[in-house]
């Protein structure tokens, strides 16, 4: 019992928050998996040594050991599953619709959401992040964790390093601040992928948008190649071009996959490349190219908002009208 006590308090749940309820249904998992054990040693014992084959009576050690095993570890998984769900508020009424069927409590409000909590994950887009928080300027970030930390709470800058529809909750992500390690150890059992990087605010909002030079300013490039190619007929040629001198990466592929996400989030990585912008003059650096990469997404972005393409010519053909 020593080390299944949760640290004197409950184990925690997906809500961070501890419960000794769940302590129970660790404590039932722990010793159904003992009684397990116990029970097929008692039948390997009586098989092998006393010759008593199956099926046994009900009052021998592996029917007695046996019922209550299966029945801690089924009760014990249905009342994590029932119990483990935290809450959640979107400005969407589509996706706070949708929150059920990923065991999240809607809520009617952002209020009724951080109610009681001991955690809240903040994920918003970039323009709104004066009053919230995402990935965007280190020095954005440390507005934001001004504001917070005047109300007597903790912030932690948490930025995701890949794609969430792809990844899910298991997402890289990358957190700094004072009680980033102490957010990690909670969110970790959850399921998360989180790592410490470090106290200092703003650093992983600095990683994020230098990151995001390349993977938005790859995209632009992307785009302005295909429309480019389909405006000359030749964009298999310069695709089997781009293979052959890069023969690892499945450039088709790719630029399909980047393209369709340029289209449908052109407007916030515009925003996100405005905020990598300032980050680059903030250094003293020319951040000319990062503004055109910028106002590209942004364009692009607005030009197909009902995109639902998957490859080159699925982008040419939406960006041109011209069938693909």
């Amino acid at each position: 019992m020593r080390y299944l006590d949760g640290g004197g308090m409950g184990c925690m749940t997906n809500g961070i928050k501890p419960d000794r309820h769940r302590r129970l249904f660790h404590h039932l998992t722990f010793y159904g998996f003992l009684l397990c054990f116990a029970s097929t040693s008692s039948g390997t014992i009586m098989h092998y040594l006393f010759n008593c084959p199956v099926p046994y009576p009900w009052w021998t050690p592996p029917k007695v050991m046996g019922v209550p095993r299966d029945l801690g570890l089924v009760i014990s998984a249905a009342l994590v599953q029932a119990r483990g769900q935290g809450t959640g508020f979107d400005i969407d009424p589509k996706r706070s619709a949708r929150a059920g069927s990923i065991r999240v409590r809607p809520a009617a409000s952002h209020v009724q959401a951080v109610r009681d909590a001991t955690l809240v994950l903040s994920t918003v887009i970039a323009r709104q992040t004066e009053t919230a928080a995402k990935s965007v300027a280190p020095v954005t970030k440390q507005l934001v964790q001004g504001h917070v930390t005047k109300s007597g709470l903790d912030f932690i800058d948490g930025v995701a390093m890949d794609t969430v529809p792809r990844c899910g909750v298991g997402v890289p992500l990358l957190a700094c601040g004072p009680r980033a390690r102490w957010v990690a150890q909670r969110l970790i059992p959850a399921g998360f992928d989180i790592q410490d990087i470090g106290a200092d605010f703003g650093a992983v909002a600095g990683i994020k948008l230098t990151r995001s030079i390349f993977i938005k300013g790859l995209e632009a490039l992307f785009a302005d190649m295909a429309l480019m190619g389909a405006q000359i007929d030749q964009t298999d040629r310069v695709l089997s071009s781009i293979q052959t001198t890069f023969p690892s990466v499945d450039w088709r592929k790719i630029s399909g996959y980047h393209l369709k996400r340029m289209v449908l989030h052109g407007a916030r990585r515009g925003d996100e490349m405005r905020d990598c912008a300032d980050m680059l003059a903030g250094a003293g650096l020319n951040a000319q190219l990062i503004t055109a990469i910028a106002a590209r997404h942004a364009v692009i972005g607005r030009d197909a908002p009902d995109y639902q393409g998957e490859t080159v010519d699925d982008f040419t053909a939406a960006m041109t009208g011209q069938p693909s």
